[in-house]
């Protein structure tokens, strides 16, 4: 959501972010992150985008009202509930807003690449599972030299615990 944002204000286009759910704290280092909001405006929308969301319900309760939906999506069982559904099997949606963003001509900067990367880094299990490709390494490549850090954005990601999770850890650890 955050590289698209950015993508798309880049094409001169006003954009407002929404998540039904809080920023979790490990995201907290991310470009853009302050601007998400948790309760949309009570007005209808030109344009709606949905990013690396399968199933309809999971936009949450509190709906947002647009005239056109575009639902953009790794995942092929995703339920095609878009007006129009850009679904392509890669191993995140980071790889197909990276696509898109050079198809548009748009150049990546350091505010595309990090949740750029971090899409790709979460959902390829750090690169570990077997849908990382020499293409996705090699978007992780220009990714790393438009401004993104592995080691800084992995240790954010993975390293940062807040002390309810430290918690929640040792009570599971200790049953």
């Amino acid at each position: 959501m955050l590289a698209l944002n950015f993508i798309l204000k880049k094409m001169g286009l006003e954009v407002m972010m929404y998540s039904t759910d809080e920023t979790p704290a490990i995201y907290s280092f991310m470009p853009g992150i302050d601007k998400v909001i948790n309760n949309p405006p009570k007005r209808e929308f030109d344009l709606m985008f949905t990013v690396d969301i399968s199933v309809v319900s999971r936009i949450g309760e509190r709906k947002v009202s647009a005239k056109k939906l575009i639902n953009i999506d790794h995942h092929l069982d995703n339920q095609r509930y878009g007006d129009i559904n850009l679904i392509i099997e890669a191993a995140s949606v980071g790889e197909i807003l990276y696509d898109m963003a050079v198809e548009f001509g748009i150049p990546i900067d350091r505010e595309i690449a990090i949740p750029l990367y971090v899409s790709i880094m979460t959902d390829t299990g750090s690169f570990k599972y077997s849908s990382a490709t020499a293409k996705t390494f090699g978007i992780a490549k220009a990714l790393v030299e438009a401004g993104a850090n592995p080691s800084e954005i992995s240790s954010a990601v993975y390293d940062t615990r807040t002390f309810a999770s430290l918690k929640i850890l040792s009570a599971a650890l200790s049953n």
